[in-house]
Parts: C-alpha cells; sequence; structure tokens
C-alpha cells in the first residue's frame, strides 16, 4: 500500500468495541476482522481508496438519476478514522448500519 503510513491517536487506537443496534452482532463481527486487517486500514486511513470509488453516476433512470457508488466505501472510511485515530472504548457502527439497510435492507429484517 506503499511507504505512507497514517497517525494512529496513540497505542490504545484500535481496541475498541462496537456497540449492537438490535440485529447487528454478526454484522459487528466482520466489521471487527476487518477493522482489524492492517492493509486494508492502512487504504482508508491513507484515502487512497478515494483515488477507485466512482462517485455520483449516472443511474439507471438517466442523468437526473444520480447513484452513489462510493458513499459504502466512504462509511467505511469514516468508521475506519473513529475507530483508530479517536480515544474511545466503544464505537456504535450507526451510519454505515443505516447506510447497508438502505443498499440492501433484506440482511437486517427479523
Amino acid at each position: 500500500v506503499g511507504d505512507e503510513r497514517p497517525q494512529l491517536q496513540d497505542r490504545s487506537a484500535g481496541r475498541a468495541g462496537l456497540g449492537n443496534l438490535g440485529n447487528t452482532c454478526f454484522m459487528n463481527a466482520g466489521l471487527q476482522c476487518l477493522l482489524h486487517l492492517e492493509p486494508l486500514v492502512i487504504y482508508f486511513l491513507s484515502g487512497k481508496y478515494k483515488s477507485e470509488v466512482k462517485r455520483d453516476i449516472a443511474g439507471p433512470g438517466g442523468a437526473g438519476s444520480s447513484s452513489r457508488q462510493g458513499e459504502l466505501a466512504e462509511g467505511f472510511a469514516e468508521l475506519v478514522r473513529n475507530f483508530w485515530q479517536e480515544r474511545g472504548t466503544s464505537y456504535t457502527p450507526r451510519d454505515l448500519h443505516e447506510l447497508l439497510i438502505r443498499k440492501n435492507n433484506k440482511f437486517f429484517v427479523g
């Protein structure tokens, strides 16, 4: 991922739990795994993902209908920043959860 290594807040960075939002324990388990894959974390903290994300392209409805292709990457990047660069013992991934529901709510029914 290159030589640029983002700065982390301190030694306690990344030592946090994820708050459960009801039916999200499996989502949180997966996010914890992703949040501890060092190359992935560095990729998002460095901002390199931004150059590979398609933004505001015309959706199926044509030019008047836009689709935010990069919003899932942006949502995950925000979680990575909060988890690794902010001080805290717990984070609730509410914004990412709501985004995932908008993208495909069948995973969170029940």
